[in-house]
């Protein structure tokens, strides 16, 4: 059984820039308001929380760099701590949940059709996600709510398996989930950073990227990477790759 994975955010879905700058703010402005909520432990309670918000989202973004992963409930704790507040991470959750869904999002044009073209043709299809800013519950709706659930056989999340793209861990977490093996598997995203190292040191037979940016000088030429510029172009890359990794392919 062949294997193709997917990136979520702007593979999938996508923010207009302004409306992801302002999503970060209002998760922010979440994040103080949550904390000022939140029983103070002592006198040394801080008054300007509207700092600590911004400043958990970067440690989060150094780990999910490294392939590490600090889950919401972590940024939470994190930001209670540096607070001496009481935690009460639920809430937070809900609340994040709740603003994640009031998003705007847009699909990619051609992704869903790409998607059941690739499952018609007897590809195995997955989502692998980096969530740091997201709750796993709230993104499953939203793939509800977008068309895409159906599509895929299963979801891996970096918050619930421990590990970030570039990390291998996530993309073999797929292919136990998915029963394929990495010589038959290709992973579709957008960034090279992420998407593109961690597959191929996961030992994927290859991976697609959407062209962005400019194209990295480590991937330009690699015989494993293919870039293209729209959705459309998606499908037969995958199949060029698989073909390219198993001589025989039928398509």
């Amino acid at each position: 059984m062949s294997v193709v994975t997917f990136d979520l955010w702007n593979t999938l879905l996508s923010l207009d820039p302004n409306e992801a700058r302002r999503y970060v703010l209002k998760r922010h402005a979440i994040g103080a308001r949550w904390l000022a909520r939140c029983e103070a432990e002592d006198g040394r309670a801080w008054r300007d929380l509207r700092r600590i918000p911004p400043r958990v989202r970067q440690e989060a973004d150094l780990w999910e760099r490294s392939g590490r992963v600090m889950t919401i409930p972590a940024q939470a704790r994190r930001m209670a701590r540096l607070a001496h507040r009481r935690a009460h991470v639920p809430s937070y959750e809900r609340s994040l949940s709740g603003l994640l869904l009031d998003l705007p999002v847009k699909v990619k044009p051609g992704s869903r059709e790409t998607l059941q073209e690739l499952r018609s043709e007897g590809l195995s299809l997955g989502l692998i996600s980096n969530l740091t800013l997201e709750a796993p519950g709230a993104v499953r709706k939203l793939l509800r709510r977008e068309g895409f659930a159906p599509l895929f056989s299963t979801l891996v999340f970096s918050s619930e398996v421990g590990a970030s793209k570039p990390d291998p861990r996530p993309f073999r977490a797929a292919l136990r989930r998915l029963g394929g093996r990495a010589t038959q598997a290709v992973h579709v995203g957008d960034r090279w950073s992420s998407d593109g190292r961690g597959a191929l040191a996961a030992g994927w037979a290859g991976v697609v990227l959407l062209r962005a940016s400019p194209i990295p000088r480590a991937a330009r030429d690699h015989p494993r990477v293919r870039w293209v510029r729209s959705f459309p172009d998606v499908r037969e890359a995958v199949w060029d790759l698989l073909r390219s990794a198993s001589p025989g392919s039928p398509r």
